[in-house]
């Protein structure tokens, strides 16, 4: 057999993107799946003997998003022929291919997934001053998530100060600010002290919590749950769902079920330093 990767045009890419992946982030249409990868320049067919058998994006020294076509089974062995030899980074990689990368010598570095309950009516109160964030607080806000996440499990507890920058920048470049996400979103205070955040923004037919952090200090003491819980009241007439990312081992997804959230499947990220 002969095993080989082609360019693939991104939109037909995309119809079989959408139904070979699993709805991983619970997006509720075929129309959302597609329009995910329908843009992607980077998108490539996996081809057995000419024929087409899956698919992956890979730009440089990175693979992800990859789909299987069933029955093919024989992933190990097609991976092995294609992908370049050296350092590699593999993302959004299901469970069932984890086995054909980790033999080829990709080891397993982080496992996320998302989760998803119902919106619901809470009658919520604070002990501390709340607020909606703005857009100047994005320094003092990146810097309680670098503190709250430093040390932790998976990417986020890697990340430096900038890298949580980028992501409240991105965050407001997403939201509007007054609209029923923003109004959700939190920024707890003791005093002139910043001891928690809750971000909030749409995520295609849903509303999703982007980050929920609390200061070292004030933890186990309910505020995270407060925070989701008086976000998931503020948006409950306009969103019937609300989901979040999570990386598996991080003590938060506790709470996460403890609140009824339902899991899905987990994607991993996977590297491969040498080959």
């Amino acid at each position: 057999m002969t095993y080989t990767l082609e360019k693939a045009d991104s939109k037909i890419f995309a119809q079989w993107w959408a139904v070979y992946r699993p709805n991983e982030d619970f997006s509720q249409t075929y129309a959302e799946q597609y329009a995910d990868i329908v843009d992607v320049p980077f998108c490539h067919w996996l081809l057995t003997d000419g024929e087409r058998v899956g698919g992956l994006i890979h730009v440089n020294n990175q693979i992800g998003d990859m789909f299987t076509i069933p029955p093919f089974d024989n992933l190990a062995n097609a991976l092995s022929a294609v992908l370049p030899e050296g350092r590699m980074i593999a993302s959004a990689i299901l469970s069932e291919h984890v086995p054909a990368l980790e033999s080829l010598g990709f080891t397993v570095v982080e496992s996320r997934h998302w989760m998803i309950r119902p919106t619901q009516t809470y009658d919520v109160s604070f002990d501390f001053r709340r607020a909606s964030p703005q857009p100047e607080q994005t320094q003092s806000i990146a810097e309680l998530m670098y503190r709250a996440f430093q040390g932790g499990v998976g990417e986020y507890g890697r990340r430096d100060l900038d890298g949580f920058i980028n992501s409240v920048t991105n965050y407001f470049e997403h939201i509007t600010l007054g609209d029923n996400c923003h109004q959700a979103s939190s920024v707890l205070w003791d005093g002139e002290q910043m001891i928690a955040v809750c971000l909030m923004q749409p995520h295609k037919s849903h509303v999703t919590v982007r980050f929920v952090v609390t200061h070292p200090d004030y933890r186990k003491c309910g505020i995270a749950r407060r925070l989701m819980e008086y976000g998931i009241n503020t948006v409950k007439d306009d969103y019937a769902t609300v989901s979040l990312a999570v990386t598996i081992g991080n003590p938060a997804e506790q709470l996460y079920t403890k609140m009824g959230f339902a899991s899905a499947p987990a994607t991993h990220t996977l590297i491969r330093d040498t080959k």
